[in-house]
C-alpha cells in the first residue's frame, strides 16, 4: 500500500463525508452522517482485531509539497462484504482538486483503487469480487475495465444517491476476470433473454475466463421455492433471491407467491426499484421471467455460493419509469443492446482515449 494511503480512523469520519456530500446532492445513512460514520469505522478495526473483518474503508492523505494537496483526506475507497462469497470493491469518491492529479507518478484513484485490490488480497483471500460502477460518465467502468474487471449487466436508478440533481443512480455490474469460475454448466432463460447472457460470456472470453455454459429454454413452475427477501424499504429499494432448495437463512415461499411480490412491490408507491436474483441452473429461472416480465439486469457466474457450491444468478429487475442520460463504455453498451433495455444512442465522446458511447435509457 502506497505511503498515502491508509486505512480510515474515527476521526475521519467527518472529511469523508464530506467528499461524498460533496459528490452527491442527496446521500442516505452514514455516508451522510459523521456520528453513523464514526461508529462504522470503529466497528470495522473491531472487525480486523477480531478476527471478523466486515469491510475496510481505505483514505487518501497527498504529501503537503503537492501543489494540488489541501491538508487533508483527499480521496475514500471501501471494500465490503455483502453477499456470500464475493467482496465489493465499493464506492470511491475523489475531491475534484485532487481528481487526475498523480502521487508519486501515479493517479489517485490508481492509488484508491490498489489499496482496496491489495486489502482484499489479504483480508478476503478465498473471496471472489465485483463491483458497480457508475454510469454518468463511464469513467469508472473505463478504470474498472483496466483493472480487469467485466461488464456483466446494468441496474437502472438501482441506488437512492442523488447526482448532481440527477436522480437515483444507475450502474454497470462488473466482476473480476481474475475470480476462480465453474467450468461449465446450464444457464435457463427464455430465448429473448439468451442473446444478453451470451454477450455476458462473450465479454467474459475476451477477458481470457474459460467457462462454458449451454443455454437452455426448459420451464419449471414448482409448487415451492426457497428465498431470501433483502429490502430497503427506506431507500425505495425491494430485492429478493430465489432458489430452488431449502439453504441456512432461506424461507420457503410458494412459486405463487412470489409473482404476487413482484406485482406488490410494484405498485407500491414507496419502492423505485424491484430486483429478482434466480438460480439460473435451473428451468425455474425461465419461468419466473417470462411470468414476471421484469427486464434482464445481470447473469453473474458462480453469482451466489451455497451449501451445495456455486450457482450462476440471473438478475431481473423492475425499472424506475422516465428517462435518464447515461455513458457506457463499449462492453456495457453490447450488454444493454443484448438484453433489449429500451434505449437510444446519442453519438460518443472519449475518455483517456477510450470511446465512451452516450445513451437514453427510457
Amino acid at each position: 500500500m502506497s505511503d498515502s494511503i491508509r486505512l480510515a480512523q474515527k476521526g475521519d469520519a467527518e472529511d469523508i463525508v464530506g467528499l461524498f456530500l460533496n459528490e452527491y446532492d442527496r446521500y442516505f445513512g452514514k455516508f451522510s452522517d459523521p456520528d453513523k460514520m464514526a461508529e462504522s469505522i470503529e466497528h470495522m478495526h473491531r472487525g480486523l482485531q477480531t478476527g471478523d473483518p466486515w469491510a475496510g474503508v481505505m483514505v487518501l492523505d497527498a504529501p503537503d509539497d503537492l501543489e494540488w494537496s489541501q491538508n487533508g483526506i483527499e480521496g475514500v475507497s471501501a471494500v465490503k462484504q455483502n453477499r456470500p462469497g464475493w467482496s465489493e470493491l465499493s464506492s470511491t469518491v475523489i475531491d475534484p482538486e485532487a481528481r487526475s492529479q498523480e502521487v508519486d507518478g501515479v493517479p489517485v484513484y490508481q492509488l484508491l483503487h490498489q489499496a482496496r485490490e491489495s486489502f482484499d488480497e489479504e483480508v478476503y483471500p478465498d473471496e471472489k469480487r465485483y463491483t458497480q460502477t457508475v454510469s454518468f460518465t463511464g469513467k469508472s467502468q473505463k478504470g474498472s475495465m483496466e483493472a480487469g474487471f467485466v461488464p456483466v449487466g446494468y441496474s437502472d436508478g438501482q441506488f437512492f444517491e442523488a447526482h448532481n440533481g440527477e436522480g437515483r443512480i444507475s450502474t454497470v455490474y462488473m466482476i473480476d476476470s481474475g475470480n476462480d469460475y465453474t467450468g461449465d454448466g446450464e444457464v435457463y432463460t427464455p430465448d429473448n433473454e439468451a442473446q444478453a447472457v451470451e454477450q455476458v460470456l462473450e465479454n467474459l472470453d475476451e477477458a481470457g475466463v474459460d467457462i462454458e455454459r449451454t443455454l437452455e429454454n426448459d420451464e419449471e413452475r414448482p409448487e415451492e421455492v426457497a428465498v431470501k427477501e433483502q429490502n430497503a424499504e427506506t431507500i425505495g429499494q425491494a430485492r429478493l433471491t430465489v432458489i430452488p432448495d431449502k439453504q441456512d437463512g432461506y424461507d420457503t415461499w410458494s412459486y405463487d407467491r412470489v409473482l404476487d411480490w413482484v406485482d406488490q412491490m410494484q405498485s407500491r408507491e414507496d419502492i423505485d426499484w424491484t430486483g429478482l436474483e434466480i438460480d439460473a441452473g435451473n428451468p425455474v429461472a425461465a419461468s419466473i421471467k417470462s411470468d414476471t416480465g421484469l427486464d434482464f439486469e445481470r447473469y453473474q457466474p458462480d453469482g451466489i455460493r451455497t451449501e451445495d457450491g456455486w450457482r450462476d444468478i440471473i438478475g431481473l429487475q423492475g425499472r424506475p419509469s422516465g428517462t435518464r442520460e447515461r455513458y457506457f463504455v463499449d462492453d456495457a453498451m453490447s450488454v444493454i443492446e443484448a438484453a433489449g433495455i429500451p434505449h437510444e444512442r446519442y453519438g460518443s465522446r472519449e475518455y483517456s482515449g477510450t470511446e465512451v458511447h452516450r445513451a437514453e435509457i427510457s
